[in-house]
């Protein structure tokens, strides 16, 4: 791996690091000042929703200035956000929407930026590696920013919230600082989004494949990235012990995320994201029994070992499938604009789901059930992802 790929898995373990201390309990936060499920769906959906149009607005940004912009512009966007949840204290759920349409603002910038620039620090050879490395790296931000974030607010309760998020902010301003050294590389050919969008539709092209499968990934994530860590504390009442429950959750995907990135061979990669994706829906299957801390306990352990083994090959894949295609090297910015969308999409929906099981019933065992079904999503995302090719990137 290269020293600018080392620097990616740095800023991208910071960034990681001040959101698993403070996003872990944004949605706690809502669900402690007001308890309704709604809140919390609106909340992320209107993430999602930003993320997608975002994602349009940092290709066509990263064509006139340099791709790195968009890292800073997604941790600004971040820093604002949790100084606006800072200022609206009690009343942060009533502006649930507004800031979660902020929120996607910076996961969309900085997650464009990253995807961009992984494929430009890192080739077919060593993109395992990567992606196994930066798992390791994130995984120990997340095991350890948690149960800061937890011990805080459980000694402080709701003014502990206000350490958290502030701290946060210190994190961003030094992965900024960090962002500095990445080199630049901006694109002077123009933001040309209509030969991706038309591969994308194609059902010829390999680039079909990878958009219905990142579709089907961001149905089970939609969900997943706020449901558990409030089932948690619905089931707990301690942020203390969501901080434990995300920092052994971590551990676990730690190990898991080395081993696979170390041992994963390319030609491995569809049956791994298969075995990955059944085992991943085998672990919501303890929350069909009770709703308890040591039932999510299992269902996080689980996960956590199997989702390494789903994601590293799916993603590896995907940028794979562009590296092989001389036009879609040359235009990485828009395949990568229309690989989140996919996700997005996928998100979108699962929220939407969401929002329309919870306003005909609120139960437990329906709930876990719409666990497993998104977590099905994943098994389909296996089947339909390609096989991985040699790439050929221009000299």
């Amino acid at each position: 791996m290269s020293r600018q790929a080392w620097l990616l898995a740095a800023i991208t373990g910071l960034y990681v690091g001040a959101t698993a201390l403070s996003n872990t309990f944004v949605n706690a936060y809502l669900w402690k000042l007001k308890r309704d499920f709604a809140t919390l769906g609106w909340f992320n959906l209107a993430q999602y929703v930003a993320m997608g149009l975002v994602f349009l607005a940092a290709g066509y940004l990263t064509n006139r200035w340099d791709r790195v912009w968009a890292l800073r512009l997604g941790m600004l966007a971040h820093a604002a956000f949790y100084l606006a949840v800072l200022q609206l204290g009690r009343q942060a759920p009533a502006y649930a929407v507004p800031l979660g349409l902020l929120m996607g603002v910076g996961m969309g910038f900085f997650w464009f930026g990253y995807n961009v620039i992984l494929f430009d620090v890192t080739d077919r050879a060593d993109r395992d590696r990567f992606n196994g490395a930066n798992g390791f790296i994130t995984s120990a931000m997340g095991m350890v920013a948690p149960l800061v974030g937890g011990w805080l607010i459980g000694r402080e309760a709701l003014t502990g919230y206000r350490w958290v998020f502030g701290l946060s902010l210190l994190i961003f301003a030094l992965a900024t600082v960090l962002s500095g050294f990445l080199r630049p590389r901006a694109d002077a050919d123009g933001f040309r989004l209509l030969p991706a969008w038309r591969a994308s539709w194609s059902r010829r092209t390999r680039w079909h494949a990878v958009m219905v499968a990142m579709l089907l990934e961001g149905l089970r994530e939609g969900v997943f990235a706020f449901l558990v860590g409030v089932l948690v504390i619905v089931a707990t009442g301690s942020e203390w012990q969501l901080g434990l429950y995300a920092t052994l959750s971590s551990l676990v995907s730690l190990a898991s995320y080395g081993l696979v990135g170390r041992t994963l061979q390319p030609q491995q990669r569809r049956a791994a994201a298969f075995v990955g994706s059944l085992l991943a829906t085998a672990a919501v299957l303890p929350l069909f029994a009770d709703v308890t801390f040591l039932t999510l306990m299992v269902m996080g352990v689980g996960t956590a070992v199997a989702y390494p083994l789903f994601i590293i090959p799916v993603t590896s894949t995907a940028f794979d499938v562009i590296g092989a295609n001389p036009h879609a090297v040359r235009d990485r910015a828009e395949y990568v604009v229309m690989r989140e969308l996919a996700l997005n999409v996928g998100r979108v929906l699962s929220v939407a789901g969401f929002l329309l099981l919870i306003a005909w019933r609120q139960t437990p065992t329906l709930l876990a059930a719409y666990l497993a079904f998104t977590s099905l999503a994943l098994v389909g995302a296996a089947l339909w992802m390609p096989q991985s090719v040699p790439e050929r990137k221009p000299k």
